[in-house]
């Protein structure tokens, strides 16, 4: 059952939650889903006041996919123990991870959750594709063809598999080293096994505990990283192919996968304070540039990899002013 306190906002706390999120629009380092976008700032608002949260905190856990609400695992499990109960993670590894939820008003009773590798293969997070734009009627067509998910990590994508599988010949042409795939899957396995389990337990054992709103991890609404650029700029239209994907050829953006090592550790501080630092200190075209470099890559600049603020380092290191000297601090370690 919903709290009694979720109320209709009144028209003048509207308008001002409307001029804040006008103001918030403006910042630079929101992500990129709310920069100059105050409908998007403003449903985070709103979203954040029903489960009495800052802002901030609902923008940096909420994700809008296609028009559907995710919220991070993190979140869930930290609203799951603010509500007092108990929620335990693990054991967890590569292959699958566990979560336990004890509620309050049935402590004898323990919810788990066990989410693996081949749930996630069955789910087809593991699954590759192949992408080709082409022209219909004067509009760009984006083909997509799937590999078969039962591939997994089991089977390579060589020519033969391919042709095995039925690919198309512009496939074919294209050759594995095209192959386009869930990079977040396959570099962090870990934790995105444990957000599928975190988001499964929470559903079955308190879905109240989010005021009954979405308990689907971004993941889970079917966001596979970012698109593939359109090259002509126009909004693709669906024609009669093998699979056609509308997207904004003007967001979509092309994954690149980060190297292997230290993906999953997060940003160490000596390395963000040089990131704010070298910031501070460009122009608005450099900001821009490291903006662009930023959203082209899918990273999230409030939660940075390390592997990932050594590459915003680096490029931060080609447009920062002449003068101003290479810092120590943001050097990658290992």
């Amino acid at each position: 059952m919903l709290p009694a306190r979720i109320a209709p906002a009144s028209v003048e706390a509207l308008d001002r939650k409307l001029a804040y999120a006008e103001q918030l629009a403006k910042a630079d380092l929101l992500p990129a889903a709310y920069r100059g976008k105050p409908g998007n700032v403003l449903l985070a608002v709103e979203y954040g006041d029903l489960l009495e949260v800052h802002p901030l905190v609902a923008i940096a856990h909420v994700y809008n996919v296609d028009g559907s609400l995710g919220l991070s695992a993190e979140f869930m499990r930290a609203k799951v123990r603010e509500a007092g109960h108990r929620c335990r993670v693990g054991p967890t590894s590569a292959t699958s991870a566990t979560v336990a939820i004890t509620t309050l008003d049935d402590p004898d009773h323990t919810t788990t959750v066990t989410y693996t590798i081949d749930d996630a293969i069955r789910a087809g997070a593991l699954q590759l594709w192949w992408v080709k734009w082409r022209k219909n009627e004067g509009r760009n067509v984006k083909d997509t063809w799937r590999a078969p998910i039962e591939w997994g990590l089991e089977v390579e994508p060589t020519a033969e598999a391919l042709t095995a599988a039925g690919a198309p010949a512009w496939v074919l042409d294209q050759g594995p080293g095209e192959a386009k795939r869930n990079d977040t899957w396959w570099r962090r396995p870990t934790a995105m096994l444990g957000a599928r389990a975190t988001s499964a337990a929470v559903r079955d054992a308190c879905p109240e505990v989010l005021m009954g709103m979405t308990t689907s991890t971004p993941d889970e609404l079917g966001w596979a990283g970012p698109a593939t650029i359109d090259p002509e700029g126009d909004r693709p239209e669906a024609v009669d192919v093998v699979e056609v994907v509308e997207v904004d050829p003007a967001e979509a953006l092309d994954a690149t996968a980060e190297p292997p090592g230290r993906a999953d550790r997060p940003a160490r501080q000596a390395q963000v304070d040089t990131i704010v630092a070298v910031s501070a200190e460009l122009d608005d075209e450099g900001k821009a540039s490291a903006r662009r470099f930023a959203d082209e890559r899918a990273m999230n600049l409030s939660h940075l990899t390390e592997a990932e603020a050594d590459a915003v380092l680096a490029h931060l290191a080609t447009i920062r002013p002449p003068d101003r000297e290479a810092s120590p601090a943001g050097a990658g370690a290992t």
